[in-house]
């Protein structure tokens, strides 16, 4: 091919270029079969003309045909090949891959696999959608039953995963990724967060896999497979905070929040010092469950209260 190819004229050339364009979808293997040699014509042509100019070579040219109707693509190289891909919107969510080459792939199957890819048949969703989902299942929980997973845990596990969208390579189909490319992106965290959110941020990839294995990854759990220690074993254990349990500390610690810059951070540290109760009920707080406003002695949480720990009332 090179031969023949090392004697076209420009006028060969120009003439390619015109009937390529003329080539529209549907593609049969004919079609195919033409496009190649005309691909392979301007290519060579085009990369010839840049030598000639000394313009700095870049990457091996390809030139693409679609057929929108079916979510095909294909790419074709100045060697002959012809690969098919997928050439889903971003809407859609589906990740697009490589589905084979014409040597091994004709036109139609290659239409049965998009189209089966469609309908979820061959599931090839990326991780941005799959995340997607799984936030917006947490959220349908929250709705579902608020006093069974609290606004505050909603805004937790949400910001996890937010975390976790800077880690991930989102635009990754989310069926590709094997436990071991799991284990490199823990690694990362590892590196990069604190020790403490390192070992929450494993626990939920674990959730998000867990929750998308059936959905989205044909049942399999690459997460699974990582060991139960992976991170636990790589970071030092959480050392614990200062704890204020004789009354000097405690007096020590109320002189401290003076300094305090936030003012509302301050008044409730001091209220949970002369409360006892813990820092999720502070903003549930209400005047009516006090007994007095004037001398109050007695704090009593509704039944209905979301996320109330150990004490239903202080004194």
């Amino acid at each position: 091919m090179k031969k023949s190819l090392s004697t076209l004229t420009k006028a060969q050339y120009t003439k390619a270029k015109l009937e390529w364009k003329q080539l529209k979808s549907p593609f049969s293997m004919q079609h195919i079969n033409r496009c190649v040699i005309l691909a392979s014509q301007i290519i060579f042509f085009e990369e010839k003309e840049k030598s000639k100019q000394e313009v700095k070579k870049q990457d091996t040219k390809r030139l693409s045909k679609y057929e929108a109707q079916h979510n095909l693509r294909l790419i074709f190289t100045l060697s002959g090949t012809v690969s098919f891909y997928s050439a889903f919107p971003k809407s859609s969510g589906i990740a697009n891959t490589k589905l084979g080459e014409a040597s091994e792939l004709t036109i139609a199957k290659a239409r049965k696999l998009t189209e089966q890819m469609k309908y979820g048949v061959l599931n090839n969703h990326n991780i941005k959608t799959v995340f997607d989902a799984y936030e917006q299942s947490l959220i349908e929980r929250h709705n579902t039953a608020p006093t069974k997973f609290a606004a505050s845990s909603l805004r937790t596990y949400q910001c996890r995963i937010k975390k976790l969208r800077h880690h991930f390579p989102l635009k990754r189909a989310f069926q590709s990724l094997t436990a071991g490319e799991l284990e490199k992106i823990v690694d990362l965290i590892i590196k990069t967060e604190s020790n403490n959110q390192a070992i929450e941020l494993f626990a939920q990839i674990r959730r998000v896999w867990r929750f998308a294995k059936n959905k989205f990854n044909s049942g399999r759990n690459p997460a699974a497979d990582i060991d139960d220690f992976y991170v636990s074993d790589r970071v030092e254990s959480p050392r614990p905070c200062q704890v204020y349990t004789d009354l000097d500390s405690i007096a020590e610690l109320w002189i401290n929040l003076a300094s305090a810059p936030n003012i509302h951070q301050k008044n409730a540290a001091r209220f949970m010092i002369l409360t006892g109760i813990r820092p999720i009920n502070i903003p549930q707080m209400k005047w009516g469950w006090l007994n007095s406003i004037d001398f109050p002695t007695l704090i009593t949480f509704p039944a209905s209260v979301v996320g109330v720990r150990a004490y239903s009332g202080a004194s």
